[in-house]
């Protein structure tokens, strides 16, 4: 994981820069599906390669989609709340971890005591997660306009803003 994300943020950090950040977004959020599809049939097959080549995959796919999201934020965000902005990003990601943990745990613990045998549900969160990340990558690219930043829209409201130095 560590030696993906090293190759890949210099990468991310200079596409960031010239191509579109939901783009990059989407790219991020479909590497990170495949990262735990490839863990998930790695374990199946109790195969070590196929696993650590999911873990790589996940931290070379993780910094395409955290940067073009950061570089978002602060786009859209006001200099005076930006910390704010970031902090609600922490709150919501803290509240996806807590969910996504009550799910899988509850998922891994009770067919572990029910069907221990049947690995294929006994593994499945990383399936979830894999739907999840496909499915917010999704939405997240029809949903946000990237172009409209905080400047545009204050702009957009009070025209004359640049002018009277509002």
């Amino acid at each position: 994981q560590m030696i993906g994300g090293l190759l890949s943020a210099p990468i991310v950090g200079y596409l960031t820069d010239r191509i579109s950040k939901k783009l990059l977004i989407l790219i991020g959020s479909f590497g990170r599906a495949t990262c735990y599809i490839l863990m998930y049939v790695g374990i199946l097959l109790a195969s070590f390669m196929l696993f650590t080549a999911g873990m790589f995959i996940l931290g070379f796919f993780v910094g395409f989609f955290w940067t073009p999201l950061d570089t978002l934020i602060s786009e859209k965000s006001n200099k005076a709340n930006r910390s704010f902005a970031f902090g609600k990003r922490g709150g919501m990601m803290g509240k996806g971890n807590l969910v996504g943990s009550v799910i899988s745990f509850t998922i891994f613990s009770l067919s572990n005591i029910f069907v221990p045998e049947n690995l294929f549900l006994v593994y499945s969160p990383l399936l979830l997660f894999a739907l999840s990340n496909i499915l917010g990558g999704f939405i997240f690219h029809f949903k946000v306009d990237e172009k409209l930043t905080f400047d545009k829209h204050v702009f957009n409201l009070f025209p004359f803003s640049d002018i009277c130095g509002f």
